[in-house]
């Protein structure tokens, strides 16, 4: 076995007791949330999700995905479908959509109609996308796109749009809450192995609530590529007393990040378990999010 680092691993001891906290969730930032959802998004769409994760606020997975309760507040509710519509889900984005429409009915709703729309035409239940249709006909300016997406009339763009889409979404149906959102990811990735945005989203999921034993069972690395997964992969490794020159090489884990890793450890340990004496260097990394990353639990 070829040891990662030479000092003590830290992070595995103390991440449960670590009073610091860079990302704390509470009732009053579901503004903040919002911003990192939308930011997470924009950042998947041009892939590089895992690349830019640990560069902003993250308060757990509800930077990802967000949770449809009595404390969400109204602008996070109507963007809640938003993701699972992208990554090929459509009865969770519909789920989502429906209920932004029942929150928002005294208010303008033509982006949820829309969806409701788009998530019927992908499933192909055209009577109930034609009844979001007919709606939406009635605005001047929406009545170009309704006869672009009126079932009969479809143009190439759309048909191949649909086709796109349609190749995302998950072959069986199970049963599952809003909540499971990783047997929800998993169903997409079996439907298409090749959905690089529920992969992505999968793996980042992992590392924000700390599941570093799903994450090395999701994660190939023939699939994806990123230095959060790389620092990742050491934390694991170092729980696991070290890592075999075959293992780093299979994991793509480089010299670089095991010298960093190191480091970090290093610092940490010299400066008598000090957070800020890593943060400076440190502090957009995964290391530094395993550590001192905690929920508030009030």
């Amino acid at each position: 076995m070829l040891r990662i680092f030479n000092t003590i691993f830290a992070i595995v001891l103390m991440v449960a007791c670590s009073p610091a906290s860079v990302a704390t969730l509470s009732e009053e930032n579901g503004d903040i949330e919002l911003a990192t959802y939308r930011y997470n998004l924009n950042n998947a769409l041009n892939g590089c999700l895992a690349d830019s994760l640990m560069h902003h606020y993250q308060p757990f997975e509800r930077g990802l995905f967000i949770p449809l309760d009595e404390k969400t507040p109204l602008p996070s509710i109507r963007a809640s479908s938003e993701v699972w519509f992208q990554l090929g889900e459509m009865t969770l984005a519909e789920h989502s959509a429906m209920l932004s429409l029942a929150f928002f009915h005294n208010e303008p709703r033509e982006d949820i109609i829309r969806r409701l729309a788009e998530i019927n035409l992908v499933t192909g239940q055209y009577e109930a996308a034609r009844k979001y249709l007919n709606i939406l006909a009635d605005s001047p300016h929406n009545r170009k796109w309704v006869r672009q997406h009126t079932p009969g009339r479809f143009g190439k763009a759309t048909e191949k749009w649909l086709e796109s889409k349609r190749k995302d979404m998950p072959r069986r149906d199970f049963v599952h809450g809003a909540y499971e959102i990783r047997p929800a990811l998993l169903s997409l990735l079996e439907a298409n192995p090749d959905n690089a945005l529920a992969r992505e989203y999968l793996l980042c999921y992992d590392l924000l609530i700390k599941d570093l034993q799903s994450f090395a069972l999701d994660f190939d690395p023939a699939k994806s590529s990123s230095r959060l997964y790389e620092e990742a992969m050491t934390i694991l490794f170092a729980s696991r007393g070290g890592a075999s020159a075959e293992e780093l090489d299979h994991y793509r884990v480089s010299r670089e990040t095991l010298s960093d890793f190191e480091e970090y450890n290093r610092i940490y340990t010299a400066s008598g378990n000090s957070m800020k004496a890593v943060q400076a260097a440190f502090g957009t990394t995964y290391w530094f999010y395993y550590q001192f990353a905690k929920r508030n639990e009030k």
